[in-house]
């Protein structure tokens, strides 16, 4: 008969032995999603009178839901300051993220202001 102990040994070897798959998963998921084009919304300059926000919610959707489920991203507009987004930027940008210069600017700013855009992709 097993004891809870050993219940919870094996557990634990059961998912440390399928991690590496998830891990690789998630890898190519990963690189599949990052193939993908970006949507021409988020490409298409705004005129001088649109306002940045709009640009926003389908800039917040192809960038950071190309690895992650928005909820993720979502919780923490309201809880991080610009540094602590531009921090953020530079980790993801360090595993892999694909992102311009410009883009990056343009959502550190919409996440960091937690505008119209952003709060519209959240609620979705």
């Amino acid at each position: 008969m097993l004891t809870r102990q050993h219940t919870i040994h094996f557990i634990l070897a059961l998912a440390f032995t399928l991690l590496p798959l998830t891990s690789a998963q998630a890898q190519i998921q990963t690189e599949t999603q990052a193939e993908a084009q970006v949507p021409a919304e988020a490409l298409v300059p705004a005129p001088a009178d649109e306002p940045l926000q709009l640009q926003c919610g389908p800039l917040l959707e192809s960038q950071c839901q190309s690895c992650h489920y928005l909820p993720r991203v979502c919780l923490q507009v309201d809880k991080r300051s610009k540094r602590g987004w531009k921090a953020t930027m530079r980790v993801m940008v360090r595993r892999g993220a694909k992102i311009s210069q410009e883009d990056q600017g343009r959502l550190i700013d919409c996440l960091a202001e937690a505008d119209q855009g952003i709060v519209a992709a959240c609620k979705k």
